[in-house]
């Protein structure tokens, strides 16, 4: 996995063992025709069920697998940095294992950064349907936020990212949730620290299994509480 590749994917999963054969597929179909050397790596996140089973699996039948593991749940902040850090690719991305972002949008990433961009990132356009129009609000409505409290403009929460690997690693280092709530810590950090940001327009697709198993009330408190701390600690030094 030290061999310099082209791109490293990540993918967290926690308990993904029906849906990992369908991302897996729709992954490498994509990785293929973009025609550049790369690797896969998954990173098992504590799954209870057998999600690692099924990953190991996809590494024993193809060279371009590797499979990380964390024995307890640490969070997909934690899960994308232990991927970037065992990477061996030139640029480093990740995409959520439920695939809310079509990896169609992978090419397009790509190109931003190999034009000159050291972070691409995806800018989800939704669909307004009636059993996810709440989260289109309340996304909205984050965003917003995000615009107001840290000053910058990005859609931080967006399942799809890529990066320059080396220019990303000092960043990473300064994150602190390693939860949903490193993705806008990521963003911000390293809009603040100079790195040149593009963003890619994705649709949002609807997966009504992941929506049913969100618990909206607890994710709204605990990103409220994570927006003033992070906004609380870049004000302390002198960011914003």
């Amino acid at each position: 996995m030290n061999k310099i590749k082209e791109i490293s994917l990540i993918i967290p999963c926690y308990n993904d063992e029906k849906v990992v054969p369908k991302t897996f597929s729709a992954v490498k179909n994509v990785l293929n025709s973009m025609g550049k050397e790369y690797e896969i790596i998954f990173v098992d996140d504590g799954s209870k069920d057998k999600t690692l089973e099924v990953l190991k699996n996809f590494e024993k039948k193809d060279k371009t697998v590797h499979v990380l593991e964390h024995k307890k749940n640490k969070g997909r902040g934690q899960a994308v940095q232990t991927g970037v850090a065992k990477a061996g690719g030139r640029y480093a991305g990740f995409i959520d294992s439920d695939l809310d972002i079509n990896p169609k949008y992978l090419s397009g990433l790509y190109n931003l950064l190999s034009s000159g961009n050291d972070m691409a990132i995806g800018r989800r356009v939704h669909v307004l349907e009636l059993p996810t129009l709440h989260r289109v609000l309340l996304s909205k409505g984050y965003h917003s936020l995000v615009r107001l409290m840290l000053g910058i403009k990005f859609d931080t929460e967006c399942g799809i990212k890529m990066f320059d690997r080396k220019k990303i690693l000092p960043v990473l280092k300064q994150t602190k949730n390693k939860r949903w709530f490193w993705s806008t810590e990521i963003v911000t950090l390293a809009h603040y620290s100079g790195l040149k940001i593009a963003e890619l327009d994705v649709l949002r697709e609807t997966n009504e299994e992941t929506e049913s198993s969100v618990d909206l009330l607890s994710d709204i408190k605990e990103y409220a509480r994570e927006l003033f701390r992070f906004r609380k600690e870049l004000r302390q030094k002198g960011v914003i």
